[in-house]
């Protein structure tokens, strides 16, 4: 005969074999080794690695953190809670749960997500919420006292679970102080970086009208370029002609160079010459004494001679009368 009861019915006339086969029930599902595992410290794995630590079913689909920061199937959660009373392997879903209507089931399971929940909610409202869930493990089972067992041993998990969200809300608690403290921090770094921002738009004001002065001077740059290479052309072309110039002023100087040690030779000959011109100049000096000497020599002889010449032209002139007189005799 079937008896019903708050999660289905169970047929009383079941072998013991048929009671075996259910118990892989939440005893199971949660051995003792489970609560050695919540008090690890939880250590976030590489994205797309993570594991459920209850069935160890490997990847997980839809991750839930409880409070005591372990990261479960979300669905296996829910399946340990709607499993714990089914008989014969039976499995219910929510629609046929009798304390939950299909909205207090959906409530059951988005309260359930933990890692959605927000840090502000205090500890005794948490763990109310938790009460809740297993709420339903509390049921009222004739002649189950296996299920009992079970039901209390999970109560029991829940205890210790309960503990351990106390503890990590004394921790969520602290960290709270920190985080209010950094975000005072915070809120003074945000008031520095405004008066910094404001520096930076007068400082970006100043580079503005900075950049403006320097494209005005880089006209001004690109002008004397323009001036600065045509004066370069110029400079070339005249030092073309500069070393035209100084080629051809090269070929001078050696001409030049030529010249002057002709210059040097014919000096030397000059001062040869001037020399052989003193000694002419002295004998001719010499000479010129001896002239003058002679001419005076000669003057006194032609004064003679004047005289003597006159001296003849009387004679003559007696000897010429003497003539007349001695024709006029014959």
């Amino acid at each position: 005969m079937a008896t019903s009861h708050p999660f289905g019915t169970e047929d009383n006339s079941s072998s013991s074999s048929s009671r075996e086969t259910t118990t892989t029930n939440s005893l199971s599902r949660f051995p003792e080794n489970r609560l050695s595992e919540c008090s690890e410290e939880w250590v976030d794995p590489p994205s797309g690695n993570l594991e459920c630590v209850a069935c160890r079913l490997g990847r997980l689909l839809e991750p839930v953190q409880t409070p005591c920061a372990h990261t479960y199937f979300r669905g296996y959660i829910l399946r340990s809670i709607r499993d714990a009373g089914r008989a014969n392997n039976e499995r219910l879903d929510g629609r046929q749960m009798p304390d939950h209507n299909e909205t207090e089931v959906e409530e059951l399971e988005s309260r359930f997500n933990f890692a959605s929940r927000s840090s502000e909610r205090p500890r005794p409202t948490m763990n109310e919420d938790l009460t809740w869930e297993f709420r339903a493990l509390n049921v009222q089972q004739t002649g189950s006292e296996q299920q009992q067992t079970e039901i209390d041993g999970l109560r029991g998990v829940v205890n210790e679970l309960l503990g351990i969200c106390e503890q990590k809300q004394t921790e969520i608690d602290e960290w709270r102080g920190i985080c209010e403290q950094k975000q005072t921090e915070i809120d003074e770094w945000r008031g520095i970086c405004e008066q910094k921002e404001t520096e930076i738009d007068e400082w970006r004001g100043s580079c503005e009208q900075k950049q403006m002065e320097i494209d005005g001077l880089r006209g001004t740059v690109n002008e004397l370029t323009g001036s600065c290479e045509q004066k370069q052309t110029e400079i070339d072309a005249l030092r073309g002609t500069v070393n035209e110039l100084t080629g051809s002023c090269e070929q001078k100087q050696t001409e030049i160079d030529g010249l002057r040690g002709t210059v040097n030779e014919l000096t030397g000959s000059c001062e040869q010459k001037q020399t052989e011109i003193d000694a002419l100049r002295g004998t001719v000096n010499e000479l010129t004494g001896s002239c003058e000497q002679k001419q005076t020599e000669i003057d006194g002889l032609r004064g003679t001679v004047n005289q003597l010449t006159g001296s003849c032209q009387e004679e003559q002139a007696e000897i010429e009368g003497l003539r007349g007189h001695s024709n006029g005799l014959e």
